[in-house]
């Protein structure tokens, strides 16, 4: 066993959240594609953006009115992601604990003492940092993904705006994020919300805890949307943190770790 096998079988579970990601597309595509042909057959000029999505030369991100049943794999892409990167966690430190010398006693009291329940980006840190302190920096992180929300947390520069922002952000902005979307996430799951189209979302059970709100995009009369391109960057924003600290914690142990398994969508730029 090595640091890369637990990288391979993130990127395994993460090929599942593309599977998702790229359903959605499809079904987004061949909704445009009809749209397209209507507008031929009355006479009207295809918009060229539009026909370059449809022929597949570029891919699907937008929501477009009522998703009908597909809306289900928002959600899906997000409890996804998040759960794929809560086994990440613990698999990947008990193999950096191995790897830097660590009993499988002393591993499996290590990872039991921390209580790894749902483990969040910010544990993530403080984890990497409280076994590898000399060699896990968070400093010059940035990932670039699209954002929803009411204006309150956008970097300077950025619009107040209910339209999506494509947005480079550091480590404190990812750990923010990641902690709303950990509250998306225990909604869903205790049944607060459906992440399936507009509602009121509760507050987090936790004061320290950000709220849904923040990340998911703002309606009239307080209710909120979860979005396919917001659903995506869950998926991005835990991947990139991931490997961000992973690099540096296997380099501490002399591995180099190699994500060509990871979806692009995930590791790789932005999808556009």
């Amino acid at each position: 066993m090595s640091l890369q096998d637990a990288v391979r079988r993130y990127s395994n579970a993460m090929s599942g959240v593309e599977q998702l990601r790229r359903s959605y597309s499809e079904y987004g595509r061949g909704r445009l594609a009809i749209s397209l042909l209507k507008d031929v057959q009355s006479g009207r000029t295809p918009d060229p953006d539009d026909l370059r999505i449809a022929t597949g030369r570029s891919d699907y991100q937008r929501d477009r009115g009522n998703p009908g049943h597909i809306s289900a794999v928002r959600p899906a892409i997000v409890l996804s992601s998040i759960s794929t990167f809560e086994g990440f966690v613990e698999d990947f430190l008990a193999e950096a604990l191995s790897a830097a010398g660590y009993t499988l006693a002393q591993i499996a009291r290590e990872l039991g003492g921390n209580n790894l329940n749902n483990p969040s980006v910010s544990d993530w840190r403080t984890l990497a940092q409280k076994y590898f302190a000399a060699a896990v920096s968070t400093t010059g992180f940035s990932v670039t993904i699209d954002r929803y929300d009411s204006g309150r947390n956008l970097s300077a520069g950025s619009s107040n705006t209910n339209f999506y922002t494509v947005e480079a952000i550091n480590w404190s902005t990812a750990e923010r994020l990641a902690s709303g979307w950990m509250t998306v996430r225990h909604v869903i799951t205790h049944g607060g919300a459906t992440g399936l189209a507009t509602e009121v979302w509760p507050p987090p059970i936790r004061r320290a805890d950000v709220a849904a709100t923040e990340v998911l995009k703002p309606e009239g009369a307080g209710g909120h949307t979860l979005r396919f391109r917001a659903a995506v960057a869950v998926g991005r924003l835990h991947v990139h943190t991931t490997r961000y600290l992973a690099d540096q914690i296997a380099a501490s142990v002399g591995e180099t770790l190699d994500w060509a398994g990871m979806p692009a969508a995930f590791v790789g730029p932005n999808p556009s």
